[in-house]
């Protein structure tokens, strides 16, 4: 128990870092986005190639 706790108490600092703070900002705007592009498809033809080219390229991890 006293090692989880230790554990936590490292994340409660990792927080207050600005390398934690822009990791989060990132999951909001990553977050935004991923409400937008369901938004879009939700208006879309599922069976339009389209619509596989928002799923597969908006949604999914892929490398560049």
């Amino acid at each position: 128990m006293e090692k989880i706790n230790e554990i936590l108490e490292q994340f409660k600092e990792y927080l207050e870092t600005n390398e934690a703070k822009e990791h989060l900002k990132t999951m909001e705007k990553e977050k935004t986005e991923v409400k937008r592009i369901m938004s879009n498809l939700s208006q879309m033809d599922k069976k339009s190639p389209e619509f596989t080219e928002w799923v597969l390229y908006g949604l999914l991890p892929y490398c560049k």
